[in-house]
C-alpha cells in the first residue's frame, strides 16, 4: 500500500511527461479508476485514503483541500507527504500500477474532466451505494463490484 501523496505524484509525473494538462476534477477521476483497476488486479487497496461520497462523485478528502482552490486550473505542484516529501512511486518496483497508470492517462488523456467520466452515474456504482445507504465513503467491496 503506498501513501496517497505518492501516487498523486507519479500519476502527475506521468501526465506531465505526456503533456496531459491535469486539473483538480480530472486528477480525482483518474485516480479513482486507478484505484479500482487496482484493487481489481491485486485484490488490495491502493492507499489508505478513502473516496468521500460526495455529492459531485468520489472525491479524495486529503487530495481536495490542497487542490480546490485551483479547480479548473491543471494542478503542477507536487504533493508533500507527512514526512514532508515531495516522492512518487518507484514505477519498476510494481509493474501492476505501472500498467495501469499508462492504460488510464492514455485513455483519459485528451479527455475532458467532467464528473460524468466517473462511473457514478451508473445504477450499482460504489458511489451511488455509498449515497444510497448515507454512508461518507465509498466501501472497498463496492469498488472492486463496480470495476
Amino acid at each position: 500500500m503506498y501513501r496517497l501523496a505518492h501516487v498523486i505524484n507519479t500519476v502527475l509525473g506521468l501526465a506531465a511527461e505526456q503533456k496531459i494538462m491535469v486539473n483538480s476534477e480530472k486528477l480525482n477521476a483518474m485516480l479513482y479508476k486507478i484505484y479500482m483497476l487496482y484493487i481489481k488486479k491485486t485484490g488490495a487497496p491502493l492507499f489508505a485514503d478513502g473516496f468521500l461520497a460526495s455529492e459531485r462523485g468520489p472525491v479524495l478528502e486529503n487530495m481536495n483541500g490542497k487542490t480546490h482552490r485551483q479547480q479548473n486550473r491543471p494542478v503542477k505542484q507536487w504533493f508533500m507527504d507527512e514526512d514532508g516529501e515531495t516522492v512518487s512511486v518507484d514505477l519498476s518496483n510494481d509493474k501492476d500500477l505501472k500498467e495501469i497508470c499508462h492504460s488510464v492517462l492514455s485513455e483519459w488523456g485528451s479527455k475532458e474532466a467532467t464528473w460524468v467520466m466517473l462511473s457514478n452515474a451508473r445504477d450499482g456504482s460504489a458511489w451511488k451505494r455509498a449515497r444510497i445507504k448515507h454512508l461518507r465513503y465509498l466501501d472497498d467491496g463496492d469498488i472492486l463490484r463496480e470495476a
